[in-house]
């Protein structure tokens, strides 16, 4: 198990190596980020922007993980998505987790899938003793993440339990 410490200092280092640079921790409404960076693309005339939480696995209980969903959402209140110009993306943090246990979070034992995807955040794992990052719900705008993530296909992930949230939805409808 990796210290939420040890997987922010990972993730700053990844952040640094795709090109984004990281801004001081200040807070953002009533809440202060975890991690915050940004990287110009001068090309597209575009500035992104990540603002993260880190919390323990699922392994830990999921409170600590909802309370990091509910501080991405007071930072989204006060800054937003951006603009066509600054866009700004959320992503919740953790180290690697147990597969039945994220499954069970997000569709089978609580339904947190449909509103973690309206609001438009991600979900990131990251093993700083393998050096690997993987997006596994959402997907940043930035598309130069594509190079970086592990397993940029895992996005695989996101669509079976899009797929088996939209069953279960349908089977509670009696469809």
């Amino acid at each position: 198990m990796f210290s939420v410490e040890s997987v922010k200092e990972f993730v700053e280092k990844f952040l640094e190596y795709v090109g984004y640079e990281l801004k001081p921790s200040e807070t953002v409404g009533f809440v202060r980020p975890d991690v915050r960076a940004t990287r110009s693309d001068e090309e597209k005339q575009k500035t992104y922007e990540l603002v993260a939480v880190v919390k323990p696995g699922l392994e830990s209980g999921k409170e600590q993980v909802l309370e990091g969903f509910r501080d991405l959402s007071a930072m989204k209140a006060f800054l937003g998505g951006g603009t066509s110009e600054h866009v700004v993306d959320y992503a919740m943090i953790l180290p690697p987790t147990s597969e039945r246990l994220m499954i069970a979070f997000l569709i089978d034992e609580e339904e947190w899938y449909f509103p973690i995807k309206e609001q438009g955040f991600m979900i990131w794992l990251v093993n700083p003793e393998r050096e690997t990052v993987n997006c596994i719900i959402g997907w940043p705008s930035d598309e130069k993440f594509k190079y970086y993530f592990e397993h940029p296909d895992v996005s695989a992930f996101d669509a079976l339990i899009g797929r088996k949230a939209t069953e279960k939805l349908l089977e509670e409808e009696g469809f």
